[in-house]
């Protein structure tokens, strides 16, 4: 696809090529594959869909922003079941490859923090309503608007190149919502990770697979509740997330006993959790 420049530098830092709305794609809609020699930052609003990187899938939801890099192969899907709304625009700059690198942000992990998000798509908004500007400082004024995309975009993934510091908000989100029904891809995509990424640099930091911690998790919770008379067994099970009917076998498994004898014992069985080393706490 080719574009029109809105900026005149093709040698500066961030040159803006072209900056859209896209209102209620129809149900469905398949745009691809493609191959780009700019870098694309599309926002969803609304709806939902996927977007594949190089014969990779990554869901499109409100809330998420992916950033394309030039020469992925890349296909644009919406969902058959609604329409889907967003915005995006399209930039080249020499110093982008450098500032994506910082946060960790590639083919393979291709989402911006969702902190970020909701600025991201109030500044891509403000290009588009100065899209039509043609005074001298046009260029300047929506160069400056790219610049404090990517100034978002490394504000909340500064630590980016800090693999633990991932880590820490996916152990908090495990910690508070234990008794949920978490799954890995959920908290990959909660954090703004691609979930095989996630798995594995959450295994480098703490030694284990995500699943594995919140099994631990969910053990010690329930040792803590197993001490506690008003509990029953299944109860203290649904308390922290995990069927009745498995309980026992996933407490054995990670105990050594059962949760009856566990009771019957009233005593902590399992090693030291504390993630203080990781988090700093």
């Amino acid at each position: 696809m080719k574009y029109e420049v809105l900026g005149n530098d093709k040698q500066a830092d961030l040159n803006l090529y072209v900056c859209e709305r896209d209102d209620k794609i129809a149900p469905g809609v398949r745009y691809g594959p493609v191959i780009r020699d700019s870098y694309i930052i599309e926002c969803c609003t609304e709806g939902s869909g996927s977007i594949t990187i190089n014969g990779k899938d990554f869901p499109l939801k409100p809330g998420d922003c992916m950033v394309l890099l030039p020469g992925d192969i890349v296909t644009h899907i919406t969902s058959p079941d609604t329409t889907r709304s967003g915005v995006w625009c399209a930039v080249k700059g020499i110093k982008i490859s450098s500032y994506l690198d910082a946060v960790g942000i590639d083919s393979k992990n291709p989402y911006a923090p969702r902190k970020a998000v909701p600025k991201i798509v109030e500044l891509i908004n403000r290009i588009i309503e100065l899209k039509a500007d043609t005074d001298a400082g046009a260029d300047l004024r929506r160069t400056a608007i790219v610049h404090e995309i990517f100034g978002e975009i490394m504000r909340y993934a500064k630590a980016g190149t800090d693999k633990s510091a991932y880590i820490c908000q996916a152990i908090r989100i495990i910690e508070t919502r234990y008794a949920e029904q978490i799954t890995v891809a959920g908290l990959a995509h909660d954090i703004g990770l691609d979930r095989s990424y996630f798995s594995t640099v959450f295994h480098k930091v703490t030694g284990m697979s995500p699943q594995e911690y919140i099994t631990d998790i969910r053990i010690k919770k329930a040792c803590a509740l197993l001490s506690m008379e008003e509990y029953t067994i299944s109860e203290a099970a649904c308390a922290v997330g995990i069927a009745p009917e498995g309980f026992s076998r996933v407490f054995k498994g990670k105990t050594g006993i059962t949760p009856g004898q566990y009771r019957q014992k009233q005593k902590q069985v399992l090693p030291d959790m504390s993630e203080d080393w990781i988090c700093g706490r």
